[in-house]
């Protein structure tokens, strides 16, 4: 008979509490095809730095091994150079799958609704990248006449306009959806297809003060969202300045002077409708947008309304040969303080040219208007 000792059994106790637990890997790519390349993993601070690299394993698989991980943004390279993006938080193990070749199109996120909504935004942005630079090349391709260019462009803006807003509805949807995965919603306000921002600064402003007062609670440290906070504090700064012109408010009356130096106030036009011009002779796109302006309005200046031009000009001789050379027969005044005229000022403006389109009563009833919307909005207000 075999006695076993007491202090034998502890023994055994002891050794068997002492051994590491059996790690658990916190990232698991499982994927198709013939890939047998390494996996990168990056981690986003202020800038993507590259924090570990796995190979395969017997089974075909990657695992990334860390005992804490921080929450935030983070990227599997491959060794083609594609990848993708993620957002991984402690605790939370995520599987991938899908075909390495093609891996955005074909990727399948578990364990991280952050990381699957991420996936699911870049696939529909890049959806409305595609379809504008269709658009757009088929635009640009096509040899046409001054009249028959302005139509298309005028039609490629709507159509840009309608996809954009058709892609922000179903980001919004995606920002509902995950509304506890804030570095999400932060992210899909960050969103461009080129350069056509989904969200506005101005209009969607409440929602960047949402995401960022609620981010920047839990993430006050993480460079990528202190830079976010920054940006909506410029924001809200931008926002109250061009604020003192936004639609539905009253036109202001800047004390800008006519040519003659004669006051020429903006409410002696009360009770027609007026489309309010910023301009300046040494700017660009303000002499192209001159150029189509003539042809523009000339329809509506029949039906009874008015042009005003302000111009930022300082010098004199250049202001007064600009409206002679670009054949602006409209109402013009300029206070020659360039940037620094009561114009600036009193309407918010930052950036040349601007639109304004103001009703019978005074009221902005649009602001920062082109092409086939500005031509929309004029035949609302003429009606009207």
């Amino acid at each position: 008979m075999v006695r076993i000792y007491p202090f034998v059994i502890l023994l055994v106790f002891v050794l068997a509490s002492c051994q590491s637990p059996k790690r658990s890997p916190f990232l698991v790519i499982d994927l198709d095809g013939d890939y047998e390349q390494p996996l990168f993993l990056s981690y986003l601070d202020t800038a993507f730095t590259r924090i570990d690299s796995v190979n395969r394993n017997e089974d075909g698989t990657w695992m990334f091994y860390n005992d804490s991980i921080a929450e935030g943004f983070y990227r599997l390279e491959f060794a083609d150079c594609s990848y993708l993006n993620l957002i991984l938080r402690k605790g939370m193990p995520v599987t991938i799958e899908g075909d390495a070749h093609r891996i955005k199109e074909t990727a399948i996120i578990h364990g991280s609704n952050a990381s699957q909504g991420l996936l699911e935004t870049e696939r529909i942005v890049g959806n409305l990248q595609d379809d504008i630079r269709q658009a757009t090349t088929s635009f640009l391709s096509d040899s046409l006449s001054a009249a028959d260019f302005i139509t298309r462009r005028d039609s490629t803006i709507r159509f840009v306009e309608s996809r954009k807003l058709e892609t922000r509805k179903q980001l919004m949807a995606i920002v509902e959806k995950e509304a506890d995965d804030i570095l999400l919603g932060m992210t899909i306000l960050l969103q461009v297809a080129g350069n056509h921002a989904i969200f506005s600064p101005e209009l969607d402003f409440e929602l960047y003060k949402d995401v960022d007062s609620k981010l920047f609670k839990q993430f006050s440290g993480y460079p990528p969202v202190v830079k976010f906070h920054k940006d909506v504090q410029e924001l809200e700064q931008w926002v109250t300045f061009t604020s003192l012109s936004a639609p539905g408010k009253m036109m202001p009356e800047p004390q800008v002077p006519n040519a003659w130096n004669e006051p020429l106030p903006i409410s002696q036009f009360r009770g027609k409708p007026l489309l309010v011009i910023v301009w300046a002779s040494d700017s660009e796109d303000s002499r192209i947008f001159n150029k189509e302006l003539v042809n523009l309005v000339r329809p509506y200046k029949s039906r009874g309304m008015e042009v005003y031009m302000i111009s930022l000009d300082k010098d004199v001789a250049d202001w007064k040969a600009a409206i002679k050379d670009d054949r602006l027969a409209f109402w013009h005044v300029s206070d020659l303080k360039g940037d620094s005229s009561q114009a600036v000022k009193q309407l918010g403006i930052d950036k040349v040219p601007m639109t304004y389109l103001v009703d019978k009563k005074g009221v902005i009833a649009g602001r920062d208007l082109w092409g086939a919307e500005l031509r929309m909005e004029l035949d609302n207000l003429i009606k009207n």
